[in-house]
């Protein structure tokens, strides 16, 4: 709840080593605090380059439902790994999308750390969105 002084201590010690100035804190923590929040185009375009982000969601989503804890950092990677592996691909394929699928950004915390903080349900209905609803 981005209400609670505990819940936002803890979105403020997640991005406290990217936060270099208070002016970067909206962008650094929208997407921790409410469910709306702004895509950065640049990270899209670049994804994009290196295949489609919404393919690479759709193919990691069943693992990560599978998951009963998605902030299993071990259990996390071993889904990316598998993944990529099946498909073909380096791990690191598939990081950068479903950071952006989960933020809106091309880099931050770890993902294990977001996935904690915004919850299993939470986090796996905004990747259902992405693909529902991908970016344009």
């Amino acid at each position: 709840d981005a209400t609670d002084p505990a819940y936002l201590q803890s979105v403020l010690d997640l991005v406290r080593e990217k936060l270099t100035g208070f002016e970067h804190a909206p962008t650094l923590t929208a997407y921790l605090l409410g469910d709306v929040y702004a895509t950065d185009e640049k990270v899209l375009e670049s994804l994009r380059k290196k295949g489609d982000p919404v393919a690479k969601i759709a193919a990691l989503l069943p693992g990560l439902e599978s998951l009963p804890d998605l902030s299993d950092g071990p259990a996390l990677e071993g889904v990316i790994n598998a993944t990529a592996t099946a498909a073909g691909e380096k791990p690191t394929n598939y990081f950068a999308p479903l950071r952006f699928a989960i933020s809106g950004l091309g880099g931050g915390p770890h993902l294990h750390d977001i996935f904690r903080l915004l919850g299993r349900d939470k986090s796996l209905a905004r990747l259902r969105a992405f693909l529902v609803n991908p970016p344009a």
